[in-house]
């Protein structure tokens, strides 16, 4: 177990990212929950990207479902990486806890940047 004196969620998630040891790395926020396959389906796709990020179900106050987004491969877009960055700057269309990302990508980019307050899985 880790433990710090609070410095922010980036500090926080780039110590537990440093303590881990895996070539993939997933966050899960706190309010989030994954699909029991969610790692194996995306590890099962990932070949040579850096990396892969799902569907979402958005669940309402009771725990049911009260919108979904992107849920099947049939609804999936396919985009290239320059529609993707495209969209990114207009919107962030990308879950945060649907992300599993390739350790040397998140390495390549420094992880959460600890200046930031809001909005740290956009700019990842």
């Amino acid at each position: 177990m880790l433990s710090q004196a609070n410095q922010g969620q980036s500090v926080a998630r780039n110590r537990g990212v440093e303590a881990s040891t895996g070539r993939w790395i997933a966050i899960l926020d706190a309010d989030d929950v994954w699909h029991p396959d969610k790692l194996k389906q995306q590890l099962a796709v990932c070949h040579d990207a850096d990396v892969v990020y799902t569907g979402v179900r958005l669940f309402g106050a009771v725990e049911r479902v009260a919108t979904t987004q992107h849920v099947g491969p049939e609804t999936m877009p396919r985009p290239t990486s320059a529609q993707t960055f495209a969209g990114l700057l207009q919107d962030n269309f990308i879950t945060h806890s649907s992300v599993l990302i390739r350790r040397s990508a998140w390495e390549r980019v420094g992880g959460y940047d600890v200046r930031l307050q809001r909005a740290v899985d956009w700019d990842l």
